[in-house]
């Protein structure tokens, strides 16, 4: 899938569709990007106060032979 810029093509929206007609959270799979990094990630809907769904919220791992997260706690 094409994962770079500033927009998500309309190919790769499907995950959106997805996450409000299974009205709750999806994992999304690993996908090699146009830059050769590995990412993978969620999306879970929002809810107004009155239970509909308003918007959804995506969340982005990208996945490195290094474990990035762990050596900055470690260097800290």
């Amino acid at each position: 899938p094409d994962m770079v810029g500033k927009y998500i093509p309309d190919k790769n929206m499907g995950w959106v569709k997805r996450t409000f007609d299974e009205d709750g959270t999806v994992f999304l799979d690993v996908v090699k990007t146009l830059v050769g990094t590995l990412v993978s990630g969620f999306s879970t809907p929002i809810y107004s106060e009155d239970g509909k769904q308003v918007g959804l919220l995506r969340g982005v791992i990208v996945t490195t032979q290094e474990n990035t997260i762990l050596s900055t706690i470690l260097d800290s």
